[in-house]
């Protein structure tokens, strides 16, 4: 019962913003973790993003993570590829677990595409960790996602 009204007040924080700020979206991501994804704008090149997700590896267990991205692009050809890069940190809780919960830096590392004629974003993101308590071990996500952005 508490996972589920931690989970509550996670949703209700990462909806929130939602409501309240402009350039700000909210989707999924599928992978690894699988759940609610959360972006917000602070700048033309610069977010914030966060995830409410669950994990079906390593002992199945609720996901949050918080990253700070850079935004920018490179060219290929002619065409020009959006890419990011980030620094967060995830928590991690397992119910039936020895060490129920786990707390990780992260680097997120991804390419996206921003809609011209549609308010939404697609992603797809690799993102190396390194697991802090309980005990120093890496590890390692990667996902696609789609955002819907409510005020752009």
């Amino acid at each position: 019962m508490k996972i589920i009204k931690r989970s509550i007040i996670y949703l209700v924080i990462l909806i929130l913003p939602v409501l309240l700020l402009s350039k700000t979206g909210l989707g999924i991501i599928i992978g690894e973790p699988t759940g609610l994804s959360f972006k917000t704008w602070t700048s033309d090149h610069t977010a914030f993003d966060a995830a409410l997700a669950y994990s079906f590896v390593d002992k199945e267990h609720f996901y949050f993570h918080l990253n700070h991205l850079w935004h920018s692009s490179f060219q290929l050809g002619e065409t020009s590829i959006p890419w990011y890069w980030g620094l967060g940190g995830n928590l991690r809780y397992r119910d039936k677990a020895d060490d129920q919960m786990r707390i990780a830096g992260r680097v997120p590392l991804g390419i996206y595409h921003m809609f011209n004629d549609f308010p939404a974003d697609t992603f797809l993101e690799v993102s190396p960790g390194l697991d802090i308590i309980p005990e120093i071990s890496f590890n390692f996500g990667a996902a696609i996602g789609f955002r819907y952005y409510f005020f752009r």
